[in-house]
């Protein structure tokens, strides 16, 4: 029940970020965004944080997509073995 709770909690502020920039929002899950627009972040729980940049992206599927920058790519692909992804 706490583990549904905290994903519903996370899924509704998510959503009140999309609904603010709708046409800048290229990605989304529990736990990330990827946008081209600058958003408010701090360091207390619940609040958003700053872990990368990227210069490029393709998303295909949900929990499916490459994201480049220039210290390199990340790749995530839910379900596949990381070795094989990353070949």
């Amino acid at each position: 029940a706490i583990a549904s709770f905290v994903t519903s909690y996370a899924r509704i502020h998510m959503n009140k970020i999309m609904q603010k920039n709708p046409e800048s929002i290229y990605y989304t899950d529990t736990d990330s965004v990827f946008t081209t627009k600058e958003l408010p972040t701090g360091k207390n729980l619940g609040e958003l944080k700053l872990e990368n940049t990227h210069d490029s992206a393709v998303f295909l599927l949900p929990k499916t997509y490459i994201a480049i920058n220039p210290r390199g790519k990340k790749i995530a692909m839910k379900g596949f073995d990381k070795k094989k992804v990353d070949n």
